[in-house]
């Protein structure tokens, strides 16, 4: 009822503006000019439960002024915000669990086609890769369209994959529809995912961005034992029908994402709303190439590149590792794979919610940690190959550290930037992401094949780590500015 009165005061209030102005046309006469101020005031207005104060703008009507109230807020780290939330989570489980898919059919693949263990190994590297250079076009299509979009067109194009793939008569067919068909849909999947779950929540970002990233460990986890179980009940042919059902749940997801309006900063703004108008429609166009001018971001994507250089060699030999030099049964090798799942699983839960606080845990300090944990680990696997047990706190351990970087990328970008250049930063990092993915693994290789001893590749990964979480070290002074104001607010 008081929304009806105040609706009823505005229009009262409009009309006696309207009928006081035209008294001062010709051929009107028997009014005073006496003014009278008459100010519609939002205070019969109640805020709802979750005490959201309603925004104003004055309109002036001659000499009166009536504060109008705009729309309620948009759902910012509450209402529809969770909805998107889950949809990040489930489109990024079933992402993970299809790059996992080249791990369940490699040995068929290599069995059905008999070409060589380094071609059939390129599907996976083509596939992480392509996934990763694709980050771009899914930022300027996020851009330009909408993160639904990008989404629900990944989506169409990863399950369009599948299903050619499942007529594939050789592996240079499956390097197209396998690694590069599927691997551009995820890509157009993954970017705008973690991007719109970072503009639906402010106040609570590190902790949604932890709960999107954990859909990831969690595809991890469970995906590889089913799609193991589809390639036994139906063959590898058969599977890749059920797999791109599960692709086609990206368009379930995107239409979910719907896009989100983010909440004006007053006190950030310096233009006219006009000016203001313009510059955000020619930046949301295409790639914001101003990004690529902050020394800070810089130096966090480099870490992020030499971060995935370290963790392809890891994710690619690990296995072969510790079968042929741990003594490790293929069984108990596969289930690392699962015990790193669920370890970053628990990593990125625990980080997002550390974060959410910068006051508590600088994310920057996090990073650090992570990369240089991360690194000791790679360093010590000749140590902790040698036995099972030694095997799974590898996999545990490394998973632990290595996957605090997704957690807290995005959350970095903001701090550097803002929540508006968020997906071009993010689709820059992709980028950089796939080419570490594309070249760590087959230099790793080949240095296998001149040593015969995957210890040297686990060197240069760990060397790849520490190099990264040094990188990290320089930010705060390319970004003075930034951590300045940051710690002037935290002491006031």
């Amino acid at each position: 009822m008081s929304f009806v009165g105040s609706t009823l005061s505005l229009a009262v209030a409009e009309s006696a503006a309207h009928h006081r102005n035209s008294a001062h046309e010709p051929g009107h006469s028997g009014l005073t000019e006496d003014k009278h101020f008459l100010r519609v005031r939002r205070d019969s207005i109640q805020p709802s439960d979750e005490e959201i104060a309603l925004k104003t703008h004055t309109t002036d009507y001659g000499c009166e002024t009536v504060d109008i109230p705009e729309p309620l807020p948009p759902d910012i780290d509450r209402g529809w915000a969770w909805v998107v939330l889950v949809a990040a989570f489930v489109s990024n489980l079933i992402a993970v669990g299809i790059t996992r898919a080249v791990g369940v059919h490699y040995v068929t693949f290599k069995e059905e086609f008999r070409d060589s263990a380094s071609l059939t190994s390129m599907l996976g590297a083509v596939m992480n890769s392509v996934s990763g250079l694709s980050g771009p076009l899914a930022s300027v299509i996020a851009n330009q369209l909408s993160c639904r979009v990008s989404v629900m067109a990944g989506g169409v194009i990863a399950a369009a994959g599948c299903i050619i793939s499942a007529y594939a008569t050789s592996i240079q067919y499956l390097l197209v529809t396998y690694g590069f068909l599927i691997g551009l849909g995820i890509g157009l999947v993954y970017t705008p995912t973690m991007v719109i779950a970072g503009q639906y929540f402010e106040y609570r970002r590190s902790l949604a961005l932890g709960v999107a990233t954990a859909g990831l460990s969690f595809g991890q986890f469970i995906l590889p034992p089913i799609l193991q179980l589809l390639t036994d009940y139906y063959t590898w042919r058969g599977s890749m029908f059920v797999i791109s059902g599960f692709c086609l749940q990206f368009c379930v997801c995107g239409a979910l994402m719907r896009p989100p309006i983010i909440p004006e900063r007053p006190q950030k703004r310096a233009l006219t709303q006009e000016e203001d108008l313009v510059k955000c429609q020619m930046s949301l166009r295409f790639l914001d190439l101003k990004v690529l001018k902050n020394a800070g971001f810089l130096l966090l994507v480099g870490a992020m590149f030499l971060r995935s250089m370290g963790l392809a060699i890891v994710n690619v030999h690990v296995n072969a590792y510790a079968v042929k030099q741990g003594g490790a049964t293929e069984f108990q090798a596969s289930t690392l794979v699962s015990i790193w799942g669920a370890s970053s699983l628990f990593s990125c839960l625990l980080t997002g919610a550390a974060a959410n606080d910068p006051k508590v845990v600088d994310p920057l300090v996090m990073l650090f940690v992570s990369l240089g944990y991360s690194a000791l680990f790679a360093f010590s696997t000749p140590l902790l190959i040698g036995s099972y047990i030694t095997q799974v706190l590898f996999a545990a351990g490394f998973g632990v550290y290595i996957t605090c970087f997704v957690v807290l990328m995005a959350p970095m970008i903001v701090r550097l930037m803002d929540v508006a250049s968020l997906s071009s930063a993010y689709g820059y990092a992709m980028l950089l992401d796939g080419i570490g993915f594309f070249i760590a693994p087959p230099v790793a290789g080949y240095l296998y094949d001149i040593t015969q001893d995957y210890q040297y590749s686990f060197y240069i990964a760990g060397g790849c780590l520490l190099l990264g979480s040094i990188i990290l070290l320089f930010i705060p002074l390319a970004a003075r500015d930034v951590f300045r104001s940051r710690k002037n607010m935290s002491v006031g």
